[in-house]
This record gives C-alpha cells, structure tokens and sequence, in this order.
C-alpha cells in the first residue's frame, strides 16, 4: 500500500491486497479513517481502537488479521515521517 504523509497529515491512503474478510474489511475501514489525521493521533488508535472501529469484538486468533493493516500503516508512515 501507499500512504502520502505531507506536513504531518495523512493526505490519501490506497491500498491493494488479497486477504480474509477480517483483514480486507478492517484495511478499507482504516483507509478511510486516517485521512486527516497526524502520524501521532493514528499512533493512538492502538489495537484496541481497531476492535472498537470493526464493532467491538475479534476473536483472538483473528487479531493479527484485524490489525495488519494498521501495522502495515504505522510502518510505512514511520518510513515517510
């Protein structure tokens, strides 16, 4: 995926990938949530935040699926900072 990070603020967040229903619904939710917001306030969703925005409950051994998309996010726009 791509994330532009001009002046601190996330601009636009595309992405492309194959995945389980978990991942691919939790990747276009957060896609769409960050645009706006700063590397610091994205930082702040934690895990946690992405079981609160996907309905407020992931199986366990779901996890990794519902936030690989917000890793993936927070190492790209580290990279970009």
């Amino acid at each position: 995926g791509q994330a532009r990070n001009d002046k601190s603020v996330v601009e636009k967040v595309t992405w492309r990938g194959v995945g389980c229903a978990i991942s691919t619904a939790a990747a276009s939710m957060l896609s769409e949530k960050v645009v706006g917001m700063k590397l610091s306030d994205i930082e702040k969703i934690g895990e946690e935040g992405i079981v609160e925005m996907m309905g407020g409950e992931i199986n366990a051994g779901r996890m990794k699926c519902a936030t690989l998309a917000y890793r993936a996010l927070l190492k790209v726009l580290e990279k970009n900072d």
